[in-house]
């Protein structure tokens, strides 16, 4: 009784596991599902996966997040799913570890958000010690699956025969082909046992049956208990004819969560590409000055001339390029506006502002013509705060390059060597020097833009273009 009991306590708190685990899996890829590239940037920030793989493991985390969390909670495979998110959180205990034992200072993207965040705002700890509860939540559940009202149960109680019912015991089971006609389908009454005396076996069943099993059961087994059932099937259900074993439960459901994985992340993966940048194109020609600045403008186009200082870590300049940059773009691309940028840092002797500053722009000189513009959004798209400490890790500065299409080599070593890093706070003293003083500062045929007009979405800048036009 008292391990009946024992078993029944053991059966309910592997419900309540599996509900509480599969409920904080579901969260977490609802988390991160709606905003690919940061979870693609929060594999990125721990620097331990090669470049190329790690957005690519950002992408299907959700997917397969959602996936192992619905398993959990419907209790299908329960004890594969559990050991597989045992073993993910394995992997994600050693990966904390390992970036607070190398001084990098990232959110660990969880439950969505991620990446680089400013020194001292790290909860490593509190990480690793939910991490680590999980774990033992899924040890649970891995140990005492699968728990009630689970798939499992159903599956491993369904009959692969209709005609297979439970008979009860000391019956000989009847197929309707073996009566004559007429004859009744009631089983006959095993015969009636005298007391002290020899049993006799009932009709049908050899004469030579040891007397232990007519009396009860084998020696040892008291009269009126039952003996333990080999099968561990449902009563009367024979294990050749029950459902689908584990073994092949677990084989599909692997299959399953592999495929879903795998298309999710290509999801993911396209949907990253696709909210990228504000304005996808085309664009004009850009070209690639001498003097560090970029044109962009169609054939022929000479004016009016609109020129643009700004910083990449600058948060007001991306105010305005979300607002209008897409705008200048299209307009541009429509010969209606010569475009100039001179990108520059206005954070010089400002840290982390400049370092961050200096990364970005140095990776942008890596970037050919041709993919300049484009590169240019995704770096303002993907800002991180003013303050953050390695904003603009190179990781994601060549991640956001593979969405460019910038996935050759020369990109790679240019930016991973930060090849031009050293020419900015020149360039940027240059630039102060003629009075540009702050960022953004946009001129159109030499009379400046006010900031107002820059960082509002009201078409106040389209008229002030298409009116020089």
């Amino acid at each position: 009784m008292l391990l009946r009991h024992r078993g029944a306590a053991a059966s309910w708190v592997t419900l309540a596991t599996r509900l509480v685990l599969g409920s904080v899996l579901i969260a977490a890829g609802l988390a991160k599902l709606g905003d690919p590239m940061r979870a693609a940037e929060a594999v990125q920030a721990y620097q331990i996966l090669p470049a190329n793989l790690a957005p690519m493991v950002g992408y299907g985390q959700s997917a397969l997040a959602l996936t192992l969390g619905i398993l959990l909670v419907v209790g299908l495979a329960t004890r594969l799913v559990g050991l597989l998110q045992g073993l993910l959180l394995i992997v994600y205990i050693g990966a904390i570890s390992s970036v607070w034992a190398r001084g990098l200072s990232i959110g660990c993207g969880c439950f969505g958000g991620g990446g680089p965040i400013a020194l001292g705002h790290t909860q490593y700890p509190l990480d690793i010690l939910r991490d680590i509860a999980l774990l033992a939540l899924a040890a649970i559940v891995v140990a005492w699956a699968p728990g009630p009202f689970a798939v499992d149960r159903l599956l491993s109680a369904m009959p692969q025969h209709p005609d297979v019912m439970p008979q009860h015991p000391g019956v000989m089971p009847q197929h309707p082909g073996d009566l004559s006609p007429g004859e009744s389908h009631t089983p006959e009454p095993a015969e009636t046992v005298s007391p002290g005396g020899p049993a006799s076996a009932p009709a049908g069943m050899p004469a030579d049956v040891s007397a232990d099993v007519l009396a009860g059961g084998p020696e040892g087994v008291p009269e009126g208990a039952q003996a333990d059932v080999p099968t561990g099937g449902p009563e009367g259900v024979p294990a050749q004819h029950r459902g689908p074993s584990e073994r092949l439960i677990n084989a599909g459901v692997l299959v399953l969560v592999l495929v879903l994985a795998a298309a999710g992340t290509v999801v993911q993966r396209d949907r990253a590409a696709a909210e990228s940048t504000a304005y996808p194109g085309p664009y004009a020609p850009a070209t690639m000055t001498a003097d560090n600045t970029v044109t962009m403008a169609q054939p022929g186009v000479t004016k009016p001339v609109l020129v643009i200082y700004e910083d990449f870590q600058c948060s007001v300049c991306d105010e305005f390029e979300l607002a209008n940059g897409g705008l200048i773009e299209r307009l541009a691309y429509l010969g209606r506006v010569k475009v100039v940028y001179h990108l520059f840092t206005i954070f010089v002797g400002s840290q982390p502002r400049q370092a961050n500053s200096t990364r970005a722009w140095a990776a942008a000189k890596c970037v050919p013509a041709r993919s300049w513009v484009g590169y240019h959004d995704l770096l303002y798209v993907h800002q991180p705060s003013e303050t953050m400490q390695n904003g603009f890790p190179v990781t994601q500065l060549l991640a956001l390059g593979r969405l460019n299409g910038l996935t050759g080599s020369a990109f790679t070593q240019c930016v991973t060597s930060q090849r031009y890093a050293a020419q900015l706070v020149p360039i940027s003293n240059e630039i102060n020097r003629r009075g540009v003083k702050a960022t953004p500062t946009v001129t159109l045929d030499g009379r400046q833009i006010s900031l107002s007009t820059l960082v509002l979405v009201n078409g106040a800048l389209s008229e002030v273009i298409t009116a020089r036009h």
